[in-house]
């Protein structure tokens, strides 16, 4: 995935959440806090991450991507195969809602504008591939997420960033792009700031995702040198996704706050308190 830090593996989710250590958390709108908890598995929960969505946002966000995909079950069987009938839609999603590639850009972001990262745009696919009833799986790795697509006729693999060659379906062609993630996964580009020492190559749940979508708010909002922000929404990341580059940049985020000398005293100590609980315990997590 394309974004300044990134580490890997998995950490056991293990309570749920109540109204008790709920009241730790800093929700930054209405719609944030009426869906956090819920288990609606829509558009809602991709988009709360985003401070500016509210639910006339949202309807209308469902209203349109409802509509599309009423369009797509309708040409289905139009299509010869399973095959392509994807194909088509990887492409006519991308015409329709990809416009331009900006790292970092939300969910909500992009069906506003059009901007899209591999977060975002694998977001949509899955929502899509959900509702149409196509098997898929999520894969994250250090520096991408892809989708690995099941049919009866073959795997195929969706790139969401490539809107040219995004739709591999060749077998061998599969396996070069998959070398291609382990490769990048390996390497060091020197493009990045802080470069983790984990690897990733995971497979990704649509809680997961949620968790995905809060931190990349929260890295994005570390680059801004927000680093209370970055916090709050690193907190809530780690009750969907926590695995050890969660766990990393909690360490990082942490020598960032003692070290913010322009913070104030109490909200230093508070967030630090924090996220070395989240570090330290294993009964902070939502189980899902």
């Amino acid at each position: 995935m394309a974004n300044k830090f990134f580490f890997s593996l998995f950490f056991s989710l293990s309570i749920g959440l109540n109204a008790q250590n709920l009241q730790r958390y800093t929700f930054h709108s209405n719609f944030e806090s009426e869906f956090f908890l819920t288990e609606h598995d829509g558009l809602a929960k991709q988009l709360m991450a985003d401070p500016q969505v509210n639910r006339e946002e949202h309807l209308s966000f469902d209203a349109t991507i409802g509509d599309y995909i009423s369009q797509l079950s309708a040409k289905r069987r139009k299509f010869r195969t399973q095959r392509d009938f994807v194909s088509a839609v990887f492409y006519k999603t991308h015409r329709k809602f990809l416009k331009r590639y900006r790292e970092l850009t939300s969910f909500a972001d992009m069906l506003r504008t059009g901007n899209y990262d591999c977060l975002s745009a694998t977001t949509l696919y899955s929502h899509l591939f959900q509702k149409l009833s196509i098997r898929h799986e999520i894969v994250e790795t250090n520096y991408h997420i892809y989708i690995n697509v099941m049919l009866e006729e073959g795997n195929i693999l969706i790139e969401s960033t490539d809107p040219l060659y995004g739709f591999v379906s060749n077998t061998k062609e599969i396996e070069e792009r998959l070398q291609g993630f382990e490769a990048r996964n390996n390497s060091n580009t020197g493009k990045r700031s802080y470069t983790f020492k984990a690897k990733l190559n995971d497979p990704v749940t649509r809680d997961e995702l949620v968790g995905l979508q809060y931190y990349n708010a929260s890295i994005k909002a570390y680059n801004e040198h927000e680093f209370g922000k970055s916090a709050q929404l690193l907190q809530k990341a780690l009750l969907f996704r926590h695995n050890a580059r969660t766990y990393e940049f909690c360490l990082l985020l942490v020598q960032t706050i003692m070290n913010d000398t322009g913070m104030d005293d109490n909200l230093r100590s508070r967030y630090v308190h924090q996220l070395k609980s989240l570090m330290l315990s294993d009964n902070t997590l939502a189980s899902r």
